[in-house]
């Protein structure tokens, strides 16, 4: 919801209220200080970064530079005698470009060093920013409360305004809430089908491994895969009753079909020519899940658009209730 106010319409706008109490300039002067310490935050984590790299590049160059020392040693070691001479070239040539690297590497080390032992300052200095922060948060928050009471009591149309937004931003987070629960708790759901999916996979592999067929473990994977089932389908039925509760349009299938195997001792003697009953007994199990799996990846999916569009909705309200607040004469 936008309002027609010319003030509002740049947040950097240079324009002065007409009125300014004490309040309203204790709320700027936190904004700005707040502001501040989160810019000198952000440049710690930048900082930070940089620091990693440069301390690999540091440990690399510390390898380096013996290396390069003992290139230089060999050939001036080495250079004295004529067959050296004639396998290597140029003695004197190559021992100057030795010693050249040798010196990028090093002026390199101490440029590193050097930078480190300031980055690493630089770092100490600005921990103090990250304590500060949440004390000039609450303070904002705070006079930001405070300066919604003092609109309310001297700017009726305002603080009309900022009721209105109020109830909304509680609407808003209230369903955002909801939304948020149900999507973890669909994807608690997809993993226990992917799991369902893979003990049922697993049988399969251990039945196409064995030369007698079927093992005593591939049963053993497929009353996993029916002990699971049977956990899933529950909580699947209270995922979409409470999902249709907020989407009454979505659909999503909550029976999970698993072929009966019964168990290994009670298995059928199988033939060459039934030795596939067994594999489609399990591919058409896995079929089943798996078309289970797509319509709750699809809610999800829908659900995840849900959350970005609320969240986009309470960043928008909150932008105009801040801007009210602190803009309002």
């Amino acid at each position: 919801m936008k309002f027609n106010n010319e003030y509002l319409s740049d947040p950097k706008s240079t324009l002065i209220p007409l009125r300014m109490t004490p309040l309203h300039q204790q709320l700027l002067d936190a904004i700005r200080e707040l502001d501040i310490l989160r810019e000198s935050i952000a440049y710690a984590n930048e900082l930070s970064i940089r620091l990693d790299n440069e301390e690999r590049e540091l440990a690399m160059l510390e390898e380096l530079i013996p290396r390069e020392q003992q290139d230089v040693d060999r050939l001036e070691k080495n250079g004295s005698t004529s067959l050296v001479r004639t396998i290597i070239g140029d003695r004197e040539e190559k021992i100057t470009k030795e010693r050249e690297d040798y010196e990028k590497v090093s002026q390199r080390h101490i440029e590193i060093f050097k930078s480190i032992k300031l980055i690493t300052f630089e770092l100490d200095v600005l921990k103090q920013k990250e304590d500060q922060l949440k004390v000039a948060e609450e303070k904002a928050a705070f006079l930001m409360q405070e300066r919604e009471k003092e609109l309310a009591l001297s700017d009726v149309t305002n603080a009309g305004i900022i009721k209105h937004l109020t109830e909304e931003s509680i609407k808003h987070n209230g369903h955002f809430k909801k939304v948020e629960n149900l999507n973890t708790f669909g994807r608690s759901n997809l993993a226990s089908l992917i799991s369902i999916e893979n003990l049922l996979d697993e049988a399969r592999s251990l039945h196409l491994s064995s030369k007698a067929g079927s093992t005593p473990q591939s049963y053993d994977e497929l009353e996993n895969a029916s002990r699971l089932v049977q956990k899933t389908t529950l909580d699947l039925v209270r995922f979409k009753k409470d999902l249709i509760n907020i989407f009454p349009h979505l659909h999503l299938s909550t029976r999970i079909k698993i072929e009966h195997f019964g168990s290994y001792a009670d298995r059928p003697i199988i033939t060459s020519t039934k030795a596939p009953t067994f594999l489609e007994k399990i591919k058409k199990s896995r079929i089943n899940v798996h078309n289970i799996r797509e319509q709750l990846e699809i809610v999800l999916t829908f659900l995840d658009q849900e959350e970005e569009e609320v969240r986009n909705r309470i960043s928008g309200i909150e932008e105009e209730r801040r801007s009210i607040v602190l803009g309002a004469g």
